[in-house]
C-alpha cells in the first residue's frame, strides 16, 4: 500500500473502525533479551535480512556493526515506527517513545528536520495520525515496554543515536511463509520467533526454501525461543526436521560457545546453510 492507504488504515485502527486484525498493531518493543540472543554472533560488516517489528532488532544489528540491514514485516506500518523511534532518540534522548501524550508526540514531530523522501513520508504519516486519530498510543501500539526486554545498546543511547541518525529503513512487506524474492543474498537472516507462527509444514518448507535462496554460502539464520520455549518439544522437532534438508541446526549455547542459556533467557538457535 502507499502512504495515503497506510494513513487511512492506521486511523481506522485507532478510531475502532475495524476490528482486531493480527499483525496490524505495532509492537512497541521486542519481548526478547536481544543482548543475549545476539551474543556470540559476529555481525560486523555483515549484510543482514531482519524482521523489523518494533525496530529493536534492526537498531541492535546496526549497533553491533552490521554493514547493511534490509528489513521486512507483514505489517507495513512498522516502517513508520522505525522513524518515530529514531526521532525520539535524536530529539529527546528517549529510546522508546511509547506512553507519552499526543502533545508530546506533536512537539517531537514539529522538531523533526527530514533528510530523505522516506523520512518525509514517515513524518507525514505521524502528523496525519496525530490530527485524525482520537488516540493511538492505546490502539495502534501493543505490548507496552516488555519487562524482559534488553538490548545491546541499552547503556549507550548516544552511540546508538550517532549510528542510526542518518539511516533510512530499507523495508519490504513480506510474509516469509510465502514466496519472496530479492535480487541479492545475505550473510545473516534474523527471524526472531517468526517460525513459531507457521500454520503448516508446507509453510515451513516454503520459508526454508526462501532462506536457502537468499543466504550466501555458510549463511546463518538466527531464531529465538519466545513462544515455544527452550527444548525439543514436538513443534520444534518438526521445524528442525523440515529445515534439516538444507541447514545444520546449532543451538545458541554451542554456536561460538560464549553463551549459556538460562531460564530467563531461553537462548537463540541457529540454522547454518549447508
Amino acid at each position: 500500500m502507499g502512504l495515503r492507504e497506510d494513513e487511512k488504515l492506521a486511523v481506522d485502527i485507532c478510531n475502532n473502525r475495524i476490528g482486531f486484525v493480527p499483525f496490524r498493531r505495532i509492537y512497541t518493543t521486542s519481548n526478547e533479551q536481544l543482548d543475549a540472543v545476539f551474543r556470540g554472533f559476529d555481525l560486523k560488516d555483515k549484510d543482514i535480512l531482519s524482521v523489523l517489528g518494533s525496530s529493536d532488532h534492526v537498531f541492535s544489528e546496526y549497533y553491533l556493526g552490521a554493514k547493511s540491514v534490509t528489513a521486512f514485516d507483514v505489517n507495513e506500518l512498522t516502517k513508520y515506527y522505525y522513524y518515530l523511534r529514531k526521532w525520539s532518540l535524536i530529539y529527546r534522548g528517549v529510546d522508546v517513545p511509547y506512553g507519552n501524550s499526543k502533545e508530546w508526540f506533536l512537539e517531537l514531530l514539529n522538531e523533526v528536520s527530514t533528510k530523505s523522501e522516506l523520512e518525509e513520508e514517515a513524518l507525514s504519516f505521524w502528523k496525519y495520525l496525530n490530527r485524525k486519530a482520537s488516540s493511538y498510543t492505546s490502539k495502534l501500539f501493543m505490548g507496552g515496554i516488555s519487562f524482559n526486554r534488553r538490548v545491546p545498546y541499552e547503556n549507550d543511547l548516544e552511540g546508538m543515536t550517532s549510528i542510526i541518525g542518518d539511516r533510512d529503513i530499507d523495508f519490504s512487506k513480506i510474509n516469509v511463509f510465502d514466496f519472496f524474492d530479492y535480487d541479492r543474498t545475505f550473510d545473516v537472516v534474523v527471524l526472531s520467533n517468526i517460525l513459531d507462527y507457521a500454520s503448516t509444514p508446507a509453510a515451513l518448507a516454503t520459508c526454508r526454501d526462501n532462506l536457502v535462496d537468499h543466504l550466501s554460502d555458510n549463511g546463518i539464520v538466527i531464531c529465538s525461543y519466545v513462544l515455544s520455549g527452550y527444548g525439543d518439544n514436538d513443534k520444534n522437532m518438526l521445524q528442525k526436521d523440515i529445515f534439516s534438508k538444507s541447514f545444520e541446526v546449532v543451538e545458541g549455547s554451542s554456536y561460538s560457545n560464549p553463551f549459556h542459556p538460562t531460564k530467563l533467557v531461553p537462548a537463540s538457535y541457529v540454522y547454518v546453510k549447508k
